[in-house]
C-alpha cells in the first residue's frame, strides 16, 4: 500500500511537470506581464472562496460536536493541499484526525461529504442550465445540464424521504442507510448551505472572469458561467493531481468551441488551481502566527 501510494505521489509530480513543460511559454508570459495589483485580486478572491467552504464545513460539522473556525479552516485547507498531491488525500486524512480527535464516525463525515456535493450539485448545474437556455443553440450541454439537475433533483428527494428503491442496490443502501440516521440534522441546514454555495459559485464566475481579462481574451459572463459550471465534475473522476479530473477536460472542450487554445486554456484553469492553493497556505501560516 505504501509503495502504491509513493508511486501515485511520484507520478503526479511527474505529471505537473510534464503539463508545465507543454504550457511553460504561456505560463511564463503571464506571470511576467501579472502586476502588483492583479496578483492581489486573484490571492483576494481565492481567499474567500476559502473561506466559504470553511464557513460550510463550520455549519456542518457544528451539526455533530463543537469546533471552533480556526480548527475548521485547518481541516479544510489541508483538505484542499493534501488533494493537490494525491487525489481524496485529503478526505482520508480528514476522516483521521476527526476520528481522533473528536471520535467522529466516519459515515457521519461521508454523509456530510455526500450532502455537500449533493447541494453543490443541484447550485452549479442550476446556473449551468440558465446560462445555457440564455445562450441557446448548445442543444447538448443544455441536454446535459438539464438531466444531471433532473438526477440530483431525483436523489434529493430520495435522500430526504427515504425511497425504498435504493434498497435493490447494497452497496448504495448501506452508505445511505447511514445517511438516514442524522439526514435530519442536515437538511435543517440546507438553506444556509444552498445560499453559501450560491455566492462561492457566483464568486468562482468572477475569478475566471478577471483571469479571462488578464489574458486579454474577450469571453461573455453567461460563458463563464457554463465553463465554471461543467468544473463540478471534477468532484465525480478525478484523473490525477490538482483535482485536475473530467470537469476540466469539459472546460478545456468548451473554450475550445471559442476559439481558444489548450494552451491558454489549461494555463487558465492552472493558474486559478494554484492561486487557491497559494490562498489556503497564507491562510494557514496567518492563522498559525496569531496562536
Amino acid at each position: 500500500m505504501k509503495n502504491f501510494i509513493s508511486v501515485k505521489f511520484f507520478s503526479n509530480f511527474f505529471f505537473i511537470f510534464i503539463i508545465i513543460f507543454l504550457i511553460k511559454n504561456e505560463l511564463y508570459n503571464f506571470l511576467k506581464l501579472l502586476s502588483v495589483p492583479q496578483f492581489f485580486t486573484l490571492i483576494i478572491i481565492s481567499s474567500i472562496l476559502v473561506i466559504i467552504i470553511t464557513k460550510i464545513n463550520y455549519i456542518l460539522l457544528n451539526l455533530f460536536f463543537k469546533i471552533n473556525f480556526k480548527k475548521t479552516f485547518k481541516i479544510t485547507t489541508l483538505n484542499s493541499i493534501f488533494n493537490y498531491f494525491l487525489p481524496n488525500s485529503g478526505y482520508v486524512a480528514n476522516t483521521l484526525y476527526l476520528k481522533s480527535k473528536f471520535n467522529f464516525n466516519h459515515s457521519f463525515f461521508l454523509g456530510i461529504n455526500i450532502f455537500k456535493s449533493l447541494i453543490s450539485g443541484l447550485v452549479f448545474f442550476l446556473f449551468g442550465l440558465i446560462a445555457t437556455i440564455y445562450e441557446k443553440n448548445l442543444l447538448l450541454i443544455t441536454s446535459f445540464f438539464f438531466l444531471a439537475l433532473i438526477f440530483y433533483l431525483i436523489l434529493f428527494i430520495s435522500l430526504k424521504n427515504k425511497l425504498y428503491f435504493i434498497k435493490k442496490y447494497k452497496k448504495i443502501h448501506n452508505i445511505i442507510s447511514k445517511f438516514y440516521i442524522f439526514k435530519s440534522k442536515l437538511f435543517k441546514s440546507f438553506k444556509k448551505i444552498f445560499f453559501y454555495y450560491i455566492i462561492y459559485y457566483l464568486l468562482i464566475c468572477v475569478l475566471y472572469s478577471v483571469l479571462f481579462y488578464f489574458f486579454s481574451i474577450k469571453l461573455k459572463f453567461i460563458d463563464v458561467m457554463i465553463i465554471c459550471s461543467l468544473a463540478i465534475m471534477t468532484k465525480y473522476l478525478v484523473i490525477n493531481f490538482a483535482d485536475f479530473g473530467t470537469g476540466e477536460l469539459l472546460m478545456i472542450t468548451y473554450l475550445f468551441t471559442k476559439n481558444i487554445g489548450f494552451d491558454k486554456a489549461l494555463s487558465i484553469i492552472l493558474i486559478q488551481k494554484f492561486f487557491y492553493l497559494l490562498s489556503s497556505l497564507i491562510l494557514i501560516l496567518v492563522s498559525n502566527a496569531k496562536k
